[in-house]
C-alpha cells in the first residue's frame, strides 16, 4: 500500500523508542515490524547494501518488561529464543539472559517480600487477636483472626480463636434474643394485663419467666394469676373449682393437639391460678413454653442467618473482606455446612490475602487533569495563568513536590481522603508562564519512602487572534485534541482494568449523583409536592426507596425555589426501638441542621435518655423559630424517614402522638417523605391514622431505558455487552435495579477473571444462573 512503511523503518522506529524510554510507541512499532518480518535474523537485509541485526521479540521482551508485564516479556524471549538467530549473537543473547535474570530475581525478592508481609501480618494480628479477645472486644479479635487466616490459613492459633471467637459472639447474640423475646412476652403481658385479659398475661409471664427468670417478671406473674384467680371466683364461685380445672385441662389438651401453643399457655393458667401445684398443668405449661422456644429460636436463626449473608455480600462488593469474613463466619456457628457462607468466605479470604500481601508495596502512582504525561506532546495554553492539578494514589497519605524549570514551587495545595483502603491526594499548583515551554515535575513520596516522578510540558502560546495560520492552528489542536481524549481513554480503561475496576453497588444505597440512575419522573413528582404534602413511598424490598431518599435530600438542599428554604434530614429507622423513636428523629435533625442554628441545643433530656414525644414537639418548635430567623423565605423542615416498617412493631400510641404531630400549629413548615415496604393499616385503638395525612406513592422497576442506562452507562468505555445481553438482564431482572446491580457486578468480575471486555448472552445466562434468576 502507498504510503506503508516497511519492516526496517518501522524496527529503527522502535529502537529510537526504546532509547527514548517510550515503551507503549516501541511496542506498536515492533508489532509492526514482526507482522512484515516475523523471523529474526543476523545481518539483515534492509535496502541496498544495508544489513541490520533483527531481534524483534528480544526488543518486545525489553518493552514489556519496563511496562512492568514481566510475564509478556518472558514470552516475548521464549519466542526469541526458539528462533535460534540470537545464539550466534553473543551481545544480544547475554542482554536477553540478562532481563530474564533480572525478572527471575526480582520475582525472588518479591516472593520473599511477600513472605515477610505475611509474618508481620500473622504476628501483628495474632497479638491483637489476645488483646482484645481478653478485653471481651470479640469483634476487633474476629478482624484479627480473618487477616492471621488470610496469609496462612492453617494457622492453629488462629483457628482455635476463631473457633472461641465465634462461639462467644453465638452466646452474645442467644443471649440477646433471649433478652428481647422476653422483652416483648413481658410488653405483650402488660398490654393484656391492662386490658383485663389476665389468662393471657398469665401466660406470656410464665414463659418470659421460664426463659429468663427475674424477679420483676415473677411479680407480674403473681399479679396476673391473682387477678386470674379473682376473676374464676367471681365467675363461678368456689364449689365449681374442680368443675374449672377439669375443663380447662380438657381445652389445654386440645389446643395441644392442634399444636396452638399459646392457647394451651392461657388455659393452664386457669388450673394454676386455683392448684398452683398441679401436675398435669405444670407438664403441659412445660411443654408448651419448651415448644414455643424451639419455633422462635429457628426463626431467630433463620432470619440472623439471612441478614448475615445480606450483610457479607454487600460487604463484600463494598471492598470490605473482613466485615463479609466475620458475617459469614458467624453464619457458620449454626449452619456449618451453609454453601453460601462457605462460598463467600472463600471468596473474601482471596480478596483480603492479596490485599495484605500487596500492601505499600508499589510506589505513588500520579495521574495530571487534562494535561500531557512524560514521553508525549506538550500541551499549548494560551493564558499565563496556569494551574496544574491532579491526583496521587498510594496506600498511604502522600507528600506533593512541584518544580517548574528545576525551581521548586511553593504553595502546593493538597486534598487527602481515604476511598476503600486506598489513600487520594489531589493536588493543585498555580504558576505564570513565561512566553515559551515550561518543563514541570511533580515528585510524590509515600509514608514508606517510595518516589514517583511524574513530568510533563506546558507551552504558554500568545494568543493570534488575528494570524492568518489561526484556521491552520486551530485544525492542529482539534487533532490534538482528539488524540489526547483518545489516548486518555486508553490510559483509563488500561487504568481500570489492572484496578479491577466494578461500578455496580449491589447492596448499599446509591449517594453519589453521578452513580445514580432513573426516577427522573418520580423525582419531579414529588418535589411537586413537597411544598404542601407529606409522602409516602412504599414498595417491595431493595427496589431503590433508599437510594431515592438520598437523592430527594441532595436535590432538596440545592433546590432554587422562590418562595420556600428546605431543610431536609433523613432519618433510618431500622432497628430503632419505639422507646428511642422521638429520640432518633431529634439526634439526626439537630446533627444535620446545627451549624444553622445558632447554637441552639435539644432538651436536656436527650442525654439523660429520658427523651419523648413532649421533649421533641417542644424542640421542633424553637428549631423551627430558628431556622425561620435565618431565612427570608418560608421554611420547610422535611423528615426523609426510611424504614418506616419499623413503625408496625411500635405501641400505637407512638403512631397517634406521630399523627397529633402533623397537627400541631408549626405543621405548616413541616413536611415528611417515609418509606417502607407496608404500612399497617389497621390499629388497636380508633382514630384516623397518621399516613391518612400523607399521599401514597409506590416505587416501581425502572422502565425499559432506565435500567438498560443502569446496565450499560457504568462500564462505558470499558466493557461492552453483546447485542441482546441487556435485554436479556432487564427481562430476568424484571428491571429491578438491585437485581441489575448484583448481577452486573457478578458479570464484570468474570471479564476481570477471564480477561475479556465484552459481556455474552452465555456470561448473562450463567450469572443469572448463579444468582438463580
Amino acid at each position: 500500500m502507498a504510503g506503508a512503511q516497511t519492516w526496517y523503518e518501522s524496527y529503527h522506529q522502535a529502537e529510537e523508542a526504546l532509547e527514548a524510554g517510550e515503551w507503549g510507541q516501541a511496542v506498536r512499532h515492533l508489532n509492526d515490524a514482526v507482522a512484515q518480518k516475523p523471523d529474526s535474523a543476523m545481518k539483515a537485509r534492509t535496502y541496498g547494501m544495508r544489513f541490520v541485526d533483527y531481534f524483534p521479540y528480544l526488543k518486545l521482551g525489553v518493552a514489556y518488561y519496563h511496562l512492568g508485564q514481566p510475564d509478556a516479556a518472558l514470552q516475548a524471549f521464549e519466542t526469541e529464543l526458539g528462533q535460534g538467530a540470537i545464539a550466534a549473537a553473543a551481545s544480544h543473547n547475554a542482554e536477553l539472559l540478562d532481563y530474564r535474570t533480572r525478572i527471575d530475581e526480582e520475582r525472588s525478592a518479591q516472593e520473599a517480600a511477600r513472605l515477610e508481609r505475611s509474618r508481620s501480618v500473622v504476628t501483628e494480628n495474632m497479638t491483637e487477636v489476645l488483646r482484645a479477645e481478653a478485653d471481651g472486644e470479640f469483634d476487633v479479635a474476629l478482624g484479627a483472626v480473618v487477616r492471621v487466616l488470610a496469609v496462612e490459613p492453617d494457622h492453629g492459633g488462629a483457628l482455635s480463636a476463631q473457633g472461641r471467637l465465634l462461639e462467644a459472639v453465638a452466646a452474645l447474640e442467644r443471649e440477646a434474643g433471649l433478652r428481647e423475646r422476653v422483652a416483648a412476652l413481658v410488653e405483650r403481658g402488660r398490654r393484656e394485663l391492662s386490658a383485663g385479659d389476665a389468662r393471657h398475661a398469665a401466660g406470656s409471664f410464665a414463659e418470659a419467666q421460664q426463659v429468663l427468670p427475674s424477679t420483676e417478671v415473677g411479680t407480674l406473674l403473681t399479679r396476673a394469676q391473682n387477678d386470674l384467680a379473682a376473676q374464676l371466683a367471681e365467675t363461678d364461685g368456689e364449689l365449681a373449682r374442680d368443675r374449672l380445672v377439669s375443663e380447662s385441662l380438657a381445652r389445654a389438651l386440645g389446643h395441644e393437639r392442634r399444636g396452638e401453643w399459646a392457647e394451651v399457655l392461657a388455659e393452664v393458667q386457669a388450673v394454676l391460678a386455683i392448684e398452683g401445684g398441679n401436675a398435669a398443668a405444670l407438664a403441659l405449661q412445660g411443654k408448651a413454653i419448651e415448644q414455643r422456644t424451639r419455633v422462635d429460636e429457628s426463626n431467630r436463626v433463620a432470619a440472623t442467618v439471612e441478614r448475615l449473608l445480606t450483610q457479607s455480600a454487600d460487604l463484600h462488593a463494598a471492598g470490605d473482606y473482613e466485615g463479609a469474613l466475620r458475617a459469614a463466619n458467624r453464619v457458620l456457628t449454626t449452619q456449618p455446612s451453609d454453601p453460601r457462607a462457605l462460598q463467600q468466605i472463600a471468596s473474601s479470604y482471596a480478596r483480603l490475602g492479596d490485599r495484605l500481601l500487596t500492601e505499600d508495596e508499589a510506589p505513588p502512582v500520579i495521574v495530571f487533569d487534562a494535561v500531557a504525561e512524560a514521553g508525549e506532546s506538550l500541551v499549548s495554553v494560551t493564558s499565563p495563568d496556569f494551574v496544574l492539578s491532579g491526583r496521587v494514589f498510594d496506600g498511604t497519605p502522600v507528600e506533593v513536590v512541584a518544580r517548574v524549570d528545576g525551581e521548586e514551587v511553593p504553595g502546593v495545595v493538597i486534598q487527602r481522603h481515604e476511598l476503600e483502603g486506598l489513600w487520594v491526594s489531589e493536588f493543585t499548583v498555580g504558576v505564570r508562564l513565561a512566553s515559551g515551554a515550561a518543563f514541570f515535575q511533580v515528585l510524590a513520596i509515600d509514608a514508606e519512602g517510595n518516589t514517583t516522578v511524574a513530568e510533563t510540558t506546558v507551552e504558554y502560546v500568545v494568543p493570534f487572534l488575528r494570524s492568518r495560520w489561526l484556521p491552520v492552528s486551530a485544525a492542529v489542536l482539534i487533532a490534538l485534541t482528539v488524540g489526547s481524549l483518545g489516548l486518555a481513554r486508553f490510559r483509563r480503561r488500561r487504568r481500570l482494568l489492572r484496578g479491577r475496576f466494578n461500578p455496580y453497588v449491589a447492596g448499599a444505597p446509591i449517594l453519589e449523583q453521578e452513580r445514580y440512575v432513573g426516577r427522573r419522573q418520580l423525582l419531579d413528582y414529588v418535589l411537586r409536592r413537597i411544598c404542601n404534602n407529606s409522602v409516602m413511598l412504599y414498595g417491595e424490598r431493595r427496589i431503590g426507596k433508599t437510594s431515592f431518599q438520598h437523592q430527594l435530600k441532595r436535590c432538596l438542599t440545592e433546590l432554587e425555589d422562590p418562595d420556600h428554604e428546605f431543610f431536609p434530614v433523613f432519618v433510618d429507622l431500622q432497628g430503632i426501638p419505639e422507646e428511642k423513636f422521638f429520640a432518633t428523629l431529634a439526634m439526626e435533625v439537630f446533627h444535620e441542621l446545627g451549624p444553622k442554628l445558632n447554637g441552639l441545643q435539644p432538651h436536656v433530656a436527650l442525654a439523660e435518655g429520658e427523651y419523648r414525644y413532649r421533649e421533641f414537639v417542644q424542640d421542633t418548635q424553637r428549631l423551627l423559630a430558628a431556622l425561620q430567623e435565618r431565612s427570608r423565605k418560608k421554611i420547610k423542615l422535611v423528615l426523609l424517614i426510611d424504614e418506616v416498617d419499623e413503625l408496625n412493631h411500635y405501641d400505637p400510641r407512638i403512631n397517634q402522638r406521630l399523627r397529633s404531630l402533623f397537627m400541631r400549629a408549626f405543621a405548616e413548615r413541616l413536611v415528611a417523605v417515609v418509606s417502607g415496604v407496608a404500612i399497617k393499616k389497621h390499629w388497636e385503638r380508633e382514630g384516623s391514622p397518621w399516613y391518612n395525612f400523607f399521599q401514597e406513592i409506590e416505587v416501581k422497576p425502572l422502565d425499559h431505558a432506565e435500567a438498560r442506562t443502569l446496565i450499560e452507562a457504568p462500564v462505558s468505555g470499558i466493557f461492552g455487552f453483546e447485542e441482546g445481553a441487556a435485554d436479556v438482564i432487564i427481562e430476568r431482572t424484571r428491571s429491578k435495579p438491585y437485581l441489575i446491580q448484583r448481577l452486573c457486578s457478578g458479570l464484570v468480575d468474570r471479564m476481570h477473571e477471564e480477561k475479556r471486555q465484552t459481556i455474552t448472552l452465555d456470561d448473562v445466562e450463567a450469572g443469572c444462573s448463579a444468582e438463580g434468576l
